[in-house]
Order: structure tokens, then C-alpha cells, then sequence
């Protein structure tokens, strides 16, 4: 209904989100406007860097550090070496799309024995079979 509420005149739809979800792209092809993602390799890799790093910093337990005065009386240089090793941990994803899939890309590149994971529910679309499935 937005879609048919766009003027005329309109051609184009630029979106710079990672995926289209929020687009009604059968709408906009009836009306024949183009659908175009800015800069979406970009935005799927910043966003995967980000997910990566907290994935390490959440299995080093570094959030029950955030707070703590650097340096302090109560910092602990060894804080980083508790927690879950890459290789022996299994990280799971809900959906696989573009940036699930270079999450795991980049996991896989620092480890090939951490265990990826991932489940899609009903109705999501994804770049891989429905249902939950072990990655390689």
C-alpha cells in the first residue's frame, strides 16, 4: 500500500539496509520501479565485523568486564583468558542471510573447529534450506 502511494513519477527505490524485507518488491515491480541496496557489501561487512567481535568478547565472559576502571584496583589482567575458546565453542544463527553468511565466512576463517549452527523459521527467506542445519 506505500508502494501505491509513491508518486507517479517515482523509478527508483534506493534502500541501505542488508536485506529487502521492508519493501514491498512485488508492488514495486508491478508499477515498474527498480529496486537498487546502496553500498550493501559494505553494510553487510561492517555489520558482520561487529557480530564477530562481540562473538569473541561475549565467549571470553569480556561483558561481565565492562565497567571495570582501566587500570584499577580491581582489574584483572587474566580476565581474557576465561571464558569458551573459539575452536571448542557452537555458535548458532536464526536466518541465514547475507550477514549471518559472512559471519560465519569470517568465524570459519579464524576457526575450523568451532561448530556453526543455524535455524530459519517458517517464512523467513534464507539462502539456504528451511528447517535447522549444521554448516560445514
Amino acid at each position: 500500500e506505500s508502494i501505491m502511494a509513491l508518486p507517479s513519477t517515482t523509478r527508483l527505490i534506493v534502500s541501505l539496509s542488508a536485506g529487502l524485507d521492508h519493501i514491498d518488491v512485488n508492488a514495486a515491480e508491478e508499477r515498474g520501479i527498480r529496486i537498487r541496496r546502496a553500498a550493501r557489501d559494505q553494510i553487510v561487512k561492517s555489520v558482520a565485523d561487529y557480530l564477530l567481535s562481540n562473538i569473541i568478547f561475549g565467549l571470553r565472559n569480556g561483558f561481565q568486564n565492562v565497567g571495570v576502571p582501566f587500570p584499577g584496583s580491581s582489574w584483572n589482567l587474566t580476565w581474557n583468558a576465561d571464558g569458551v575458546d573459539l575452536d571448542d565453542s557452537k555458535i548458532g544463527f536464526i536466518g541465514m542471510g547475507a550477514i549471518a553468511l559472512e559471519t560465519a565466512r569470517r568465524i570459519r576463517a579464524l576457526s575450523s573447529k568451532c561448530k556453526l549452527v543455524y535455524h530459519v523459521p517458517e517464512g523467513i527467506r534464507c539462502r539456504f534450506e528451511d528447517g535447522s542445519h549444521q554448516m560445514c
